[in-house]
């Protein structure tokens, strides 16, 4: 009995004790706190970096390939025909035309002309004419800044023919050609000479014929015969009186 008192009163005791105590820890943690402004969190200003991650891939593949071919040889079908025989034929021969005319000017006032006239492939024989022209007329300034007659000229004329008889051909022609040239080159030192067309002049004219025999045989071993003659006059017509010219 006595020792139960004893314990009751101990825990009275430390009851008593622990509230004195929590009082007095209470009274000692009550501080005051005086506010001047509003709190406001804040964050340094820092560089920041950006940067992408690389990626280096270590790993290698490498392809293999494994093929096989089966050959197999291709047959097509067939068939067999007879083929006719070749024909040695001649070759195709051009066509021929009677006649042709060509005409044209260039500058300096210079015509152009050329005529043919033919008759068409025959066995017995040909015969045809042939002309041209051609002359300028154009003008040239010496040193003397004087402009003179430079012009030029020139004619051809040809009667041809042939004829077939039996082993030989008998050809024959006659041509005709003509050139007047102008001595305008005369020395610019000379004052007061202004000559005329005709005091330079020079023509030159060709009149000639030709005639012809010959062996019309393709046999290297028979004898072939040519016989050939021609006929050239040459007249000259020299009109010139100016001292030098070029």
């Amino acid at each position: 009995m006595i020792k139960r008192t004893i314990n009751i009163a101990l825990l009275i005791i430390i009851t008593l004790f622990s509230a004195i105590a929590q009082e007095t820890q209470e009274s000692a943690l009550q501080r005051e706190v005086t506010l001047y402004n509003p709190y406001k969190p804040s964050l340094n200003v820092v560089r920041k970096r950006s940067f992408l991650p690389e990626l280096k891939d270590t790993m290698q593949i490498k392809p293999q390939f494994r093929y096989e071919v089966n050959a197999e040889p291709f047959m097509p079908e067939y068939t067999v025909s007879p083929i006719k025989a070749a024909a040695l034929l001649p070759d195709p021969l051009p066509k021929l035309y009677k006649s042709y005319i060509t005409a044209g000017l260039g500058t300096y006032l210079s015509p152009f002309g050329e005529l043919s006239i033919t008759n068409e492939r025959s066995k017995k024989g040909a015969v045809g004419l042939y002309a041209r022209h051609f002359s300028s007329n154009g003008k040239v300034k010496l040193e003397n800044d004087e402009k003179v007659f430079a012009g030029y000229m020139d004619n051809d004329a040809s009667l041809f023919g042939k004829k077939f008889i039996k082993k030989s051909l008998l050809e024959g022609s006659v041509d005709f050609t003509q050139k007047i040239r102008y001595a305008y080159g005369y020395d610019p030192a000379i004052t007061g000479y202004v000559p005329e067309k005709d005091s330079v002049r020079m023509k030159y004219n060709n009149i000639g014929a030709k005639a012809s025999l010959s062996s019309a045989t393709l046999d290297s071993n028979n004898l072939s015969i040519m016989l050939i003659s021609h006929m050239i006059i040459s007249i000259i017509q020299k009109t010139c009186i100016s001292s030098s010219y070029v």
